[in-house]
């Protein structure tokens, strides 16, 4: 098979072309310069053509990103906005994709060479969206809710001559509350060269005077406004911007932003909100506005051409002027529906829209019906003729229509409804907007917040997943969990967790997860990997992900034959190696058969973080059951030489003794002992001397080594017993005694045989020798 980078280098000039053909349609494109349309096109073909040769390089990757960087900041000097610039990289998918699509399947690209492709500039319109928006989740729901609570309050249609104040005040003071502002004023354009104010709220509302015109020349901030394309800050006290702040409402407003309304690329007004206090707004204060600015002028401009509907149709009936004045005031394609007859009329923006000549489109309602996609016909059709039926003014609605050549272009739809004395419907006039490439960019939006959303729920998986593995205690509990864990939180139907053994090349120990998918395999624990691959992924320490054709294609995959035989069919592959803190493979984690789809690449990258949860959980608990047998180990030993333990924490002071040490003191198996507790249970010639003696092992002397005998006093039995106390003091690099552990021993035999052996020699002189009485506390 050719790959996408033969025919990018064969077709270079073609694509270059066809770019600079369709691209320059586009409205920011208009007056620029060949190079300055096509830009760095030439360079990004050759960046895609690598990507296709090399895979995702991370030299080409870097290159690719620079490029779309260096582009973006092109586009937005040049005043390109979000869609303009994602169409871009559409366009330049769609003119690749052509150069193949007509060919032989044998002469056409592997699939994975286009998913390179077509993921590569999905990520870069990515990338242009988040750019342009800036928004979040919680900022986008609120500015849906503003966009409909405009429309709720946005007036049928507004007469030149009429008041306007009544229907602008609400919408005026709704964008003032949406963007947090004090004070807001509305000014449209009056007589030539002037502004006049239309509506105020919030401070300006009661300061307002009644028909302030404003001049739209000079250095006002209202002029600067209405010349600006993006919206314009005014900061700064009253007293100093007095020039500036000509006719504006005043009312302590010292922050100030506005945007000019500007449908159909001629002034209609200038909309301003202001803040009570010094402070810059945010930038996703500066994109509401713009959204809200925008929905605005659609509306007034919508309410003005049905209020010159409305006026043309009284003055002139239903003569030919009236349809001809009214397509005048748009540029969309306009349609005029007689309701009792069922005949529509359309003006010539049917074949800029639609790419219908006149003499095509056939004058009657159902040329239209038929042409509505099927999926939105019922809905439509159904929500037109309600408006109808329902006594409504006006309706409005959003569907796919088809075009001429076929392909199906997304319309806003908009009609007034004209009624007779009785309120039956006799006429609708309408406009249908083509809307296509906000239709692209938000569904390009919507995929990247549901990847960030699931990416966002898989991160939580991953912190329960931790928890839930970590607090796990034995070997087979533990690959049961992390099979289970791992299963759930990518979303596949099967799961393994494989453990290795030294010495031998396949997995020892296995734990297979099935979702009810696969139940009826539960009960014969089937094998996800038949040894090929686990060997290659042990080998290389590094995971793999497959996809079905990848998988039975790939070299180290022995197969596992036809359904049945033990195990589930395998659907794709991702494994990830579990390896120890020493580097050395500990086992695999594998998963198959994924819910939607194939294994992704953050499929891969979440595995691996949990392959390395799983990792240190099975050292710890490897770890954990080794120290558990050598402490019993060490227990076995202490009792059968008959040796009490005690283990003292200097910095918490807490001591802990086992059963043989308690009944040394006289005391019960389930005494409470403290450091008290010792002292008072010592000889009271001893007790000073062992304090001592422990002072100063704790104080590092002699290396913190203590070795003494004393005699202890039960508490129970009133029995005194000669113990023999050895013991540690560790320190830390500070020198502080941070633990201080040791063994006691009953040596009271000893020291009666000790005392007794003077008299058998017949000398009691002899006892109070160096084995005598000066021998009792002696600290090697």
């Amino acid at each position: 098979m050719p790959r996408i980078a033969d025919l990018i280098e064969s077709h270079r000039e073609l694509l270059l072309r066809r770019f600079l053909d369709e691209a320059g349609k586009l409205e920011s494109a208009r007056g620029l310069k060949p190079s300055d349309i096509l830009n760095s096109l030439p360079d990004y073909l050759a960046t895609l053509a690598a990507l296709s040769r090399q895979g995702s390089a991370a030299d080409t990757a870097r290159v690719k990103q620079r490029q779309e960087e260096a582009h973006l900041g092109s586009r937005l000097r040049l005043g390109y906005n979000q869609d303009e610039v994602t169409t871009e990289y559409v366009l330049v998918g769609r003119l690749i994709a052509e150069l193949w699509e007509d060919l032989p399947p044998e002469a056409q690209p592997a699939p994975e060479d286009s998913q390179r492709l077509f993921t590569a500039l999905d990520a870069a319109m990515d990338h242009a969206v988040a750019t342009f928006t800036g928004y979040s989740m919680e900022d986008r729901q609120r500015e849906k809710r503003t966009l409909r609570q405009l429309e709720a309050l946005a007036p049928k249609s507004l007469g030149r001559d009429e008041p306007v104040a009544p229907h602008l005040t609400p919408m005026v003071r709704l964008i003032m509350e949406a963007l947090e502002a004090d004070g807001a004023e509305l000014f449209l354009v009056g007589t030539p060269g002037t502004l006049r104010l239309a509506a105020a709220a919030g401070r300006c509302e009661s300061l307002t005077g009644s028909g302030r015109v404003v001049p739209l020349e000079g250095d006002t901030f209202l002029a600067r406004v209405a010349a600006s394309e993006e919206p314009l800050v005014l900061a700064g006290t009253p007293e100093s911007t007095t020039a500036l702040r000509e006719g504006l409402c005043g009312g302590g407003l010292p922050t100030l932003m506005g945007l000019r309304l500007w449908p159909h690329g001629e002034l209609m007004g200038v909309l301003y909100v202001g803040v009570a206090r010094a402070r810059p707004f945010q930038p996703q204060a500066k994109r509401c506005l713009e959204t809200l600015v925008e929905s605005l002028s659609g509306i007034l401009d919508r309410a003005f051409l049905f209020g010159q509907l409305e006026d043309a149709h009284a003055r002139l009936g239903t003569s030919e002027e009236r349809y001809r004045l009214a397509s005048r005031a748009i540029t969309d394609a306009i349609w005029d529906w007689d309701l009792s007859t069922g005949t529509v009329l359309w003006n010539e923006g049917v074949e800029t829209l639609l790419g219908f000549l006149a003499h095509e489109v056939t004058p009657h309602i159902d040329w239209w019906m038929s042409r509505i996609h099927p999926d939105d016909r019922e809905r439509v059709v159904r929500g037109i003729h309600r408006a109808i039926d329902s006594g409504m003014g006006r309706w409005r609605s959003e569907y796919r229509f088809l075009h001429r050549d076929g392909h199906y272009v997304h319309v806003t739809d908009h009609g007034v409804i004209a009624r007779d004395a009785s309120g039956r419907g006799v006429r609708m006039v309408g406009a249908m907007q083509d809307i296509s490439v906000r239709k692209q960019a938000e569904e390009a939006r919507a995929r990247l917040l549901k990847r960030e959303s699931q990416r966002a729920e898989q991160l939580r998986g991953l912190a329960a997943a931790s928890v839930t593995i970590s607090g796990t205690a034995t070997l087979d509990a533990l690959l049961r969990v992390i099979a289970e864990q791992a299963r759930e939180l990518i979303g596949a139907h099967q799961a393994m967790t494989s453990m290795a053994v030294k010495g031998r090349e396949g997995p020892s120990l296995q734990v297979v997860s099935l979702s009810d998918k696969y139940a009826a395999w539960r009960a014969d624990a089937p094998s996800l990997d038949d040894g090929g691959l686990y060997a290659y992924v042990a080998r290389t320490l590094r995971p793999v992900r497959l996809s079905q054709a990848q998988l039975e294609a790939h070299p180290y995959w022995k197969g596992a034959g036809p359904p049945g035989g033990g195990r589930p069919p395998l659907r794709g592959w991702l494994a990830a190696p579990l390896i120890g803190r020493d580097g050395v493979r500990l086992g695999l984690l594998q998963l198959s058969d994924k819910h939607e789809g194939d294994f992704t690449e953050e499929d891969e990258a979440l595995l691996m973080q949990l392959a390395q949860l799983a990792s240190v959980a099975i050292e710890n608990v490897q770890l954990y059951t080794a120290l558990s047998q050598s402490e019993d180990r060490v227990r076995l030993a202490l009792m059968a030489a008959r040796l009490g333990t005690w283990d003292l924490d200097p910095v918490s002071g807490v001591l802990r003794w086992d059963e043989r040490c308690k009944e040394l003191f006289g005391l019960p198996p389930d005494a409470e002992v403290t450091w008290d507790t010792f002292l008072a249970r010592l000889h009271p010639e001893d007790r000073e001397p062992t304090s001592k003696g422990v002072q100063r092992a704790l104080a590092g002397e002699a290396g913190g080594v203590f070795n003494l005998e004393y005699r202890t006093l039960g508490l129970r039995d009133g029995v005194e017993r000669w113990v023999s106390a050895h013991g540690q003091a560790f320190l830390d690099e500070e020198g502080r005694a941070v633990r201080f552990i040791g063994t006691v021993m009953d040596v009271t035999e000893r020291k009666r045989l000790d005392a007794r052996l003077p008299q058998a020699r017949g000398g009691t002189a002899a006892a109070r020798g160096p084995g005598g009485e000066a021998h009792r506390h002696r600290q090697p």
